[in-house]
């Protein structure tokens, strides 16, 4: 299946006429042109080497660990060449591929996951990611670009998860029906995190607002 525009970010990993480039926003800028030849990278114990994660002792090199300021997640290989991802002993999701971790990441951390040689060469963007937008060659649209500003809560690319910044705090969105957005109903459950009495319905609202101006295409 093509890579879709939606998974391609700032500073993620993909395979690209044979090796692994690192996108950056002069690929943004071209990304609806070059999308079709984008390849995605399956997670590896190598790969997660490579990006800082440490194996945990005694798993085979089946589980690993990466701590940022003072907090631990865990990742370990699942089944169907998928990796559970988790936090504070609760499983958060599952992924298959390198730029869907670097996304989940920076969805947690606010930064990027990379290779330590290629955070040398880091400066910090003007955009992250490249809007959708129609193609009509000739004289083809400009894609819009996201500036990266801070957010109070953000939803992970696959649309599962919501994640409060201040407090750090991970809900699950499902299908309950808390909230209503053009016919479809939607709540959160509490995963992990600092529980906070009035964060769960700030997070609704924002949900409900997000939701509307960019409708989910999963869950």
């Amino acid at each position: 299946m093509a890579v879709e525009t939606e998974e391609v970010m700032l500073n993620t990993y993909f395979g690209y006429q044979g090796s692994v480039v690192l996108i950056t926003e002069q690929h943004l800028a071209n990304v609806h042109f070059m999308k079709h030849q984008l390849l995605r990278i399956h997670i590896s114990t190598g790969k997660l080497a490579q990006l800082g994660f440490v194996p945990i002792s005694g798993t085979g090199a089946t589980q690993f660990s990466i701590s940022h300021e003072g907090i631990t997640f865990y990742i370990k290989m699942g089944t169907k060449n998928k990796w559970i991802f988790q936090f504070n002993g609760q499983t958060i999701t599952r992924i298959e591929y390198l730029h869907e971790l670097q996304m989940l990441w920076y969805a947690l951390t606010q930064e990027f996951l990379l290779r330590r040689i290629d955070k040398k060469e880091l400066v910090k963007p003007s955009y992250c990611y490249a809007e959708k937008v129609n193609i009509a060659l000739p004289g083809a649209m400009t894609p819009k670009m996201v500036d990266p500003t801070p957010q109070p809560f953000y939803v992970t690319p696959d649309c599962m998860l919501l994640v409060s910044t201040k407090p750090y705090t991970i809900w699950e969105i499902n299908k309950v029906g808390m909230i209503e957005v053009d016919g479809k109903k939607w709540g959160i459950k509490y995963i992990a995190g600092e529980k906070d009495p009035y964060g769960a319905a700030n997070a609704l609202e924002w949900l409900k607002d997000h939701f509307k101006r960019y409708p989910p295409k999963k869950l």
